[in-house]
């Protein structure tokens, strides 16, 4: 008979100790088979240190066995060890290619790494080989949530309930998914039901908080969070759910430093990862070059640029809806989609080719003097990665829908001078401290977003970009101010339905019917599911002292778009004017 060893949300499965392969014939089988049946007999009895131990004796005298491979790398997943755990398990599979256990214990390693994508193709091989395995289908739900593929992901979850009604993964990512989406009833009824099973599971408890939050019970969930840190231990994501507890309380520097920890120690953790691809760095290099270009100097789109050689389907009205993150993009979005000439991509990469190949100190030289047959491949390779991310290409006006695209403006002008950019301003203030505050999908625009200033300083640097490439005249553009749209929707979508050439439709102002279907991912999902609020106008004031040493970096803009001025501060300039 099979083994299994369970504790919490991870499970394995160990099969009887038949050696495999066969050991060299100088081994002695039983003894080897004793030694990795006591590593088993701890780990059933819930001793995982002493069966890690005995693992680790039974590999150093020669046993070759998935058993004690496996061990070894659970005790290190435990520990948060996850990339220590996976050389194991990947040696384990070595010796049992088709131990769909081993995979998905090597799928929740990668998900911990942050490498959902990798962890999503480990968990199709192993449905393949055993579709009904309600594990699999529960880890890849969680992969595909990371992967923003909220509808996928729910499906995977409801499967896996499916085969085993009792899979406390898949109901906690049930969970997780209705609080996302503001549906906190249902988000407590699955939280509830994972906790009466396993009282200390962080995430459950951490849907309950969320839920307590939003129901106006801050101080419940401030006595939840702090008894999970209790039970745990200090934990980057712990801290960031207390800082919501007490920002509900309008404990405001108590907040602060708790969205600060958490910030903070997801920077160490990520720096590695992002060192090589410095969006930030490369952003303020951008703008202090483009600061340097002549009005006349800007290239003029050839003839046939634009669409040309580049299969866009039925496009022929290309959008770039962007500004910055938390800056009311999700919200424009999902009005666009009202109508039904309108189809969106929400927040992928299609110029990934584009922007690889420019990138580099001298990039944006190279692509100011690139010609259209260089130019040309990349504009294929935009709207084939267009495809692959779920475009279907088959309606006249297309959305690329990419907050952060405002520091990828250059490459845009140049690709697709035709273009039309929808770009949304909200106050900076209220922008810098949402983007330190929210929780993103981690990515190498998001990363920087983990400090306030780090915040602070890829907003100017965003801010700077689309200004000067305003002042070269290189793209029309149309801004839109959140707090505007918010005010009075009907005028302001009628401003910017006359620049896409679209007509009115009251299918426009449904946006809030339309959060779950699309599988919005944001932070602001769940706001979104409320219809048109002012919550979040504002919010910075009870800010104000800790934001104060971001002031160098936002002022100029906070002028500049008209949303006050400082009375240290001169008077303001006229407001830009995108296009």
């Amino acid at each position: 008979m099979s083994q299994a060893y369970t504790s919490g949300r991870v499970r394995i499965r160990i099969g009887p100790p038949t050696l495999h392969p066969a050991p060299p014939p100088r081994r002695d089988a039983a003894t080897d088979a004793a030694s990795v049946d006591l590593v088993l007999k701890a780990l059933d009895a819930g001793d995982l240190e002493g069966a890690a131990a005995l693992a680790g004796q039974a590999l150093d005298a020669g046993v070759r066995h998935p058993a004690p491979l496996c061990v070894l790398a659970l005790a290190h997943e435990f520990n948060g060890r996850f990339a220590e755990a996976i050389p194991y398990l990947k040696q384990a599979l070595s010796l049992l290619p088709t131990d769909t256990s081993t995979m998905v214990a090597l799928a929740r390693c990668l998900v911990g790494l942050d490498r959902p994508k990798e962890a999503a193709g480990v968990l199709d091989m192993a449905l393949g080989l055993a579709p009904a395995y309600a594990d699999a289908h529960a880890f890849r739900g969680e992969a595909l949530s990371r992967l923003t593929l909220l509808g996928e992901a729910e499906k995977s979850y409801a499967r896996a309930l499916e085969l085993e009604p009792t899979n406390l993964v898949a109901r906690a990512g049930l969970a997780s998914l209705c609080g996302h989406f503001g549906e906190h009833r249902d988000a407590r009824a699955h939280a509830q039901a994972v906790l009466a099973a396993a009282p200390d599971h962080a995430e459950a408890a951490l849907v309950m908080a969320t839920a307590d939050i939003e129901e106006g019970f801050p101080v419940t969930a401030e006595t939840r969070i702090r008894g999970l840190i209790a039970t745990h231990g200090p934990d980057p994501a712990l801290s960031s759910h207390l800082g919501d507890a007490l920002d509900a309380q309008g404990r405001a520097q108590e907040a602060f430093d708790a969205y600060g920890q958490y910030g903070e120690a997801l920077h160490r953790l990520h720096s590695g990862q992002y060192r090589e691809d410095d969006v930030l760095k490369a952003a303020e290099q951008t703008a202090h070059l483009l600061e340097q270009i002549p009005m006349d100097r800007w290239p003029k789109p050839s003839a046939d640029g634009a669409m040309a050689d580049a299969e866009p389907g039925a496009v022929d009205t290309h959008v770039f809806l962007m500004g910055f993150a938390r800056s009311g993009t999700s919200l424009l979005g999902l009005a666009l989609e009202g109508d039904e000439q309108v189809e969106a991509l929400q927040e992928q990469e299609p110029l990934a080719d584009a922007l690889k190949h420019f990138a580099g100190p001298c990039g944006l030289a190279r692509l100011m003097m690139a010609t259209e047959a260089e130019l040309a491949p990349f504009r294929t390779a935009y709207w084939r990665r267009a495809r692959g991310a779920g475009a279907k290409l088959e309606r006249r006006l297309f959305v690329d829908k990419q907050p952060m695209n405002t520091v990828n403006l250059p490459v845009i002008a140049r690709l697709f001078p035709d273009a039309r950019i929808l770009f949304t301003v909200r106050d900076p203030r209220d922008v810098v401290l949402s983007c330190f505050r929210r929780r993103f999908l981690m990515n190498r625009y998001t990363y920087h977003l983990l400090t306030a200033e780090g915040s602070a300083r890829l907003y100017r640097a965003a801010m700077q970009v689309a200004d000067h490439m305003d002042r070269l005249g290189a793209l029309r553009i149309l801004t839109v101010r959140h707090e505007d749209l918010v005010e009075d929707f009907d005028r302001e979508m009628h401003t910017v339905c006359a620049f896409l050439g679209l007509g009115w439709s009251d299918a426009l102002r449904s946006f809030s019917t339309r959060v779950r279907s699309r599988g919005v991912a944001t932070p602001s999902a769940s706001q979104l599911t409320r219809g048109l609020n002012s919550d979040g106008v504002g919010l910075w004031r009870r800010y104000a002292e800790q934001l104060a040493p971001l002031e160098p970096y936002l002022q100029p803009w906070v002028e500049r778009f008209g949303y006050g001025v400082a009375p240290t501060h001169k008077a303001a300039p006229e407001p830009i004017k995108y296009g």
